[in-house]
């Protein structure tokens, strides 16, 4: 059974191998791109584990890639389309039981992490694949290819990525959705509509969508009156995590947000003063406030 299983193991690498060096890899200094991009990943685990001080590495895996250029673009995107088929999940169960040591066949998500720190390193040269990349927001093979895609695709400058995630944001996966529209708001641009796209996520079929609409919201708070209205109506939003971000990006209007005192009153009467609504009454209308013993709500760690 050992010699059967070794027997598909191999088959399954080589099908792997084969899959990934499709395309001729470019190398430099005389080593391939997929051991500088093994080194990058050792190097960069290694200074999250260690912290800022880790010594400095011998050798400099970020400069290769970067040396390697746009040459790398077509390899990267072949590795982030990487997917476990079935077969392959199974036989990588079967294999981690077995009681003898064997070489281990690489998981897609393992390639797939090597494609994204790949771009990662590349930064600006890379800005000609964002086309490619948001083809794989749609790849229908694994919603783990698209879901990759969109953390790759937020490394990205603003006038190259933002029509892309504005797109993104009315993809047919929630997750990826909600990573664009969480990023759009942390871009702070209101440059190609993200401003009308992000206010029709507030009504998102995804409560996890709708929440981070209305929290990337409040980065625009020199847009109040086309943004204070729909954060106004989401304050009755079904979800407890939708109504508190919109009150708390509501609190970033400041008076110019006084039209959703009422509402907010409403949420503070029903819910008491320890909630992010009494917080933005606090920062929108001071008076009522003070007349409702408010003041302004500590927000848990990470809570934007």
């Amino acid at each position: 059974m050992h010699i059967a299983l070794g027997l598909l193991l191999i088959g399954l690498v080589g099908s792997i191998v084969w899959q990934v060096m499709r395309l001729r890899e470019p190398a430099y200094a005389g080593r391939s791109l997929s051991a500088w991009l093994t080194e990058y990943d050792r190097q960069l685990n290694s200074t999250r584990r260690r912290g800022p001080h880790a010594p400095a590495p011998s050798t400099d895996p970020e400069k290769a890639i970067r040396a390697i250029g746009t040459n790398a673009i077509p390899f990267l995107l072949e590795r982030l389309r990487a997917h476990d088929s079935r077969l392959a999940a199974r036989l990588g169960a079967v294999v981690r039981r077995l009681p003898f040591s064997i070489v281990r066949a690489r998981t897609a998500m393992e390639i797939r992490r090597e494609g994204s720190i790949g771009f990662l390193a590349l930064g600006r040269e890379a800005n000609s694949a964002v086309p490619e990349l948001a083809k794989l927001l749609d790849d229908p093979s694994d919603p783990l290819i698209a879901r990759n895609a969109i953390h790759v695709l937020r490394t990205f400058n603003d006038e190259v990525v933002i029509p892309t995630l504005v797109a993104a944001t009315t993809n047919n996966d929630p997750q990826v959705r909600a990573a664009a529209a969480l990023d759009l708001g942390y871009r702070r641009s209101p440059a190609n509509g993200v401003i009308q796209c992000l206010l029709s996520r507030l009504a998102d079929t995804d409560t996890q969508v709708r929440a981070t609409a209305a929290s990337a919201l409040g980065k625009f708070p020199n847009a109040p009156a086309t943004i204070v209205p729909s954060l106004t109506e989401s304050l009755r939003d079904p979800n407890r995590s939708v109504q508190d971000n919109a009150a708390q990006s509501l609190g970033s209007f400041g008076e110019k947000a006084k039209g959703a005192v009422p509402a907010l009153v409403e949420i503070v009467t029903s819910r008491g003063s320890n909630c992010p609504a009494a917080s933005a009454l606090c920062d929108i209308d001071q008076a009522t406030a003070k007349r409702l013993g408010l003041r302004r709500f500590i927000l848990p760690p990470g809570f934007e």
